[in-house]
């Protein structure tokens, strides 16, 4: 039985390309009637139903392979993505009346007690796995392992068995330096004949580096389980958000094209961040079309990223709406401290207009050759009596005496994580309204005064992918600041922490005045 989304409870009926994996992997012998393929690496975009696949691959040699007291493993890059595979076959046993009679579900594993056989995750370090004699292995998404101990630990580990295999399944990564990587090109030498490895069966899904992303026949091609599991209109979608950054198309690329690719990326053109430039509140230019004593009472959320010895600090404030701006859009300002020294040295050495932006007032020098904390304090102070900054985030590994002094002044500061997984919210749904914004005829989602700091800011930011596609901004690799950007993703970060903090009691609400309290 299938498990999950809309077919949940149907019989799992296989597709044409997993017909051919289950043909060639259970009837393709060798002369002493064991099976020819001991390694199978399936590799194939999001959405085509793998996990489902592997799953019921991992019950079939648990229970009808002929191999007595077998076990199957599951094993990935983490415990949770160990369990998933393992989880849909659990559910699986369940959905079955033939299945749920002869096998024992168990909080760590499924046990056949009519012929000793197991299916278990794997989890904890590799080391720790010595000793296993497994007659099947399910390693999910290779491609966001971090090292190849676990590859060989397992590897190793099946030889003691009759006709043991391994079966690989994954999208396509992002790191060249990874097993998954060797894993592939050895299935792609294998396919095209360049290595003779006959126990290897090679399974790949994905469009080639000269076909047009954009073209729904390479969508197609990539997907075998398109029109089915895969839907065209969700892909369509995916491809038109992928054409409006080259994070989004990398990503796109990636997991819905199986194709691998580099783990930076420019991130936003700045045409569109051009774009959502707020029109003139009455009384303003169109060079600065709102400033802060606009929003005297609104609510604000900050994000700090500060320099740790010179150069650019920044805070960004943004204003939820309904705010004076608009009714829909989040509104966005960002100020910047910089040492007076470093403004006239990176002006002459860099060719960037620091001199003019602090004549003009879209930075603040702060005098000497060093980061001027306490003025940066003074500052966010004086803006209190304007408006309720409810709280401001900061890059935890940061917490120096400014965030301290921030504290007894009475601010609510938040760490935020400056890790992928910590940012990645925050940095998609900032692309998100960007593009939304810019869209014809769509209510705009984020709208900004167009100061020339922040846009250079953007105009800098490579965004870094982890091996799971968390996309966060790369201060290292980027070419140049990116405080303001920074300093705004932090600020979204916890605005989106706060949206779901506030779903979150207006459930518990709707639950107490249905039941009450306790």
């Amino acid at each position: 039985m299938f498990t999950q989304a809309e077919w949940r409870g149907r019989p799992f009926r296989l597709m044409n390309w997993q017909k051919r994996i289950v043909r060639k992997l259970f009837g393709w012998m060798r002369p002493d009637g064991t099976r020819r393929y001991r390694m199978v690496f399936i590799a194939v975009p999001r959405k085509n139903g793998k996990t489902e696949f592997a799953a019921a691959l991992g019950l079939f040699l648990m229970l009808a392979d002929g191999e007595p007291a077998a076990p199957v493993y599951s094993i990935a890059g983490n415990e949770e993505q160990a369990r998933i595979v393992f989880d849909a076959a659990t559910n699986m046993t369940a959905m079955s009346p033939a299945l749920a009679g002869i096998v024992e579900r168990l909080k760590p594993s499924l046990f056949c007690g009519a012929t000793n056989a197991s299916f278990k995750p794997l989890t904890g370090k590799a080391k720790s796995k010595h000793g296993f004699n497994p007659h099947g292995v399910i390693g999910d998404e290779v491609h966001v392992w971090t090292d190849r101990e676990q590859y060989e630990v397992m590897h190793t580990a099946v030889g003691a068995r009759r006709q043991p295999v391994e079966i690989y399944i994954t999208t396509a990564g992002n790191r060249r330096e990874s097993v998954c990587w060797e894993l592939w090109q050895t299935a792609l030498k294998v396919r095209d004949g360049v290595l003779k490895l006959d126990h290897v069966l090679p399974v790949i899904y994905a469009a080639d580096p000269d076909d047009d992303w954009e073209d729904p026949a390479t969508w197609k091609k990539a997907n075998p389980s398109y029109g089915v599991s895969v839907k065209p209109a969700s892909l369509e979608a995916a491809c038109e958000e992928a054409k409006a950054s080259p994070a989004s198309e990398n990503e796109f690329r990636q997991l819905r094209l199986n194709q691998w690719t580099e783990n930076h990326a420019k991130w936003i053109p700045t045409w569109r961040w051009d774009l959502c430039k707020a029109p003139a509140l009455p009384g303003r230019s169109a060079e600065r079309p709102f400033e802060l004593a606009d929003f005297k009472g609104c609510e604000a959320i900050g994000g700090l990223d500060l320099a740790k010895v010179n150069d650019l600090s920044a805070l960004a404030l943004l204003f939820p709406p309904p705010n004076p701006v608009s009714e829909t859009a989040i509104a966005a300002l960002v100020k910047y401290w910089c040492p007076e020294d470093d403004i006239r040295d990176r002006a002459k050495r860099d060719n960037v207009p620091y001199d003019i932006w602090a004549q003009t007032g879209l930075l603040c020098a702060t005098p000497g050759n060093a980061t001027d904390f306490e003025q940066i304090r003074q500052d966010i102070n004086a803006l209190v009596p304007d408006i309720a900054l409810k709280t401001i985030g900061f890059d935890r590994h940061f917490a120096m005496e400014l965030v301290q002094n921030l504290m007894a002044d009475g601010f609510d500061m938040a760490g935020v994580a400056q890790t992928c997984v910590g940012l990645a919210g925050a940095t998609h749904e900032m692309e998100r309204r960007i593009i939304a914004t810019t869209r014809e005829g769509a209510a705009p989602q984020i709208l900004h005064a167009g100061d020339a700091v922040t846009r250079w800011c953007l105009s800098n930011v490579l965004i870094f992918n982890d091996s799971s596609g968390n996309p966060k901004p790369d201060k290292a690799r980027s070419s140049e600041k990116i405080d303001g950007v920074s300093a705004l993703v932090n600020a979204l970060t916890l605005m989106i922490e706060g949206e779901r903090k506030d779903n979150k009691r207006k459930v518990v609400t709707l639950s107490e005045a249905f039941y009450g309290r306790g």
